[in-house]
């Protein structure tokens, strides 16, 4: 049996006007704590060469919790957000970009870890100073599972929470089959066997629909009431594209795994194949559409590492082989 960690993610149903208010306002406070532990960091190192730590700092934000609408957010959350500066900060050190600002919109997430099968129950969670919320409940988690932490997500079409857990599985059968895959434009990819993989109809449908509220959206004034509501409805439409195209990427992703013991790919240079292309969203060029299919094709390259590394317990980027 091989132990995996998973994340099954759920749409929050029927919260209250009282329920969305607080968690809005939690996220909005994480990302203001967020903002003053990096702003408190950079002026302790420009000052006096100093690198505070994540200890240094949760003592300064115990002077914070005085304030009433930071007071309010559970104290783990609090204590996650200084974990997350943590790790951007060690990703600064081991060559990546330096941490930035966190912006509404892109910082729209909460974390809970007291999380237990004693407040959990099939479609609702009972959270800390929430109370119960309800789901839709697509997937159950599996009765042996050890639940490890809670995300709470904002997002265009309203609020999801996430449930990290760990549980056992049974590894996949060795299997002989190898195959090669090259991926096309005509088709999502084309395997050495003569298989054809296409893209969904219904993805392309959606794709279409975007372009129409895309340009529906360059016609308003900008600013306007009318603006804002395209804006939004623009928002919810591409949330629903990404959500069919990573849907549709897993389960593709998934299905050569399990048919497949060996899997040879072409090792695309995404970000020299993409730097020329040219266009806007709301004027595409000749080459944006490539330019996204090929994008398209790397989260499917990573993918495919994922599910070799989740259902094998071998590095996922080491089985999967290139020319």
């Amino acid at each position: 049996m091989l132990q995996v960690v998973k994340t099954y993610k759920y749409k929050l149903r029927n919260l209250s006007a009282t329920q969305t208010q607080k968690l809005s306002s939690w996220v909005g406070a994480c990302r203001f704590v967020y903002n003053l532990a990096l702003e408190t960091k950079q002026y302790a190192y420009k000052a006096y060469g100093v690198n505070l730590s994540r200890f240094d700092l949760d003592k300064e934000l115990k002077t914070l919790k005085d304030v009433e609408w930071i007071k309010d957010v559970p104290s783990q959350s609090l204590q996650d957000v200084l974990q997350r500066l943590e790790k951007a900060y060690q990703s600064f050190f081991k060559g990546g970009g330096f941490p930035k600002w966190a912006k509404k919109g892109k910082y729209n997430s909460i974390t809970l870890k007291s999380v237990t099968r004693d407040n959990c129950g099939a479609g609702r969670f009972v959270l800390p100073k929430l109370g119960e919320v309800k789901t839709f409940y697509s997937r159950e988690i599996p009765k042996e599972a050890k639940l490890k932490r809670a995300t709470i997500i904002k997002e265009s079409d309203g609020f999801y929470i996430s449930i990290m857990f760990s549980t056992t599985t049974q590894p996949l059968p060795s299997n002989n089959q190898t195959v090669g895959l090259d991926w096309g434009i005509e088709h999502f990819l084309t395997t050495s066997d003569g298989e054809h993989i296409a893209n969904p109809r219904l993805f392309q449908h959606y794709q279409k629909k975007l372009r129409i509220e895309q340009r529906s959206l360059s016609r308003k004034k900008k600013g306007g009431s009318n603006f804002k509501k395209q804006a939004r409805k623009l928002v919810k439409l591409q949330a629903k594209i990404a959500r069919i195209r990573n849907d549709f990427q897993h389960k593709v992703s998934k299905s050569l795994i399990l048919k497949y013991g060996s899997i040879a790919v072409e090792n695309l240079k995404v970000r020299n194949m993409t730097g020329s292309a040219k266009g806007t969203t709301e004027a595409l060029g000749k080459n944006v559409k490539a330019k996204s299919g090929l994008i398209a094709l790397f989260w499917t390259r990573r993918l495919l590492c994922f599910w070799i590394s989740w259902s094998t317990n071998r590095n996922g980027t080491n089985e999967l082989l290139s020319r």
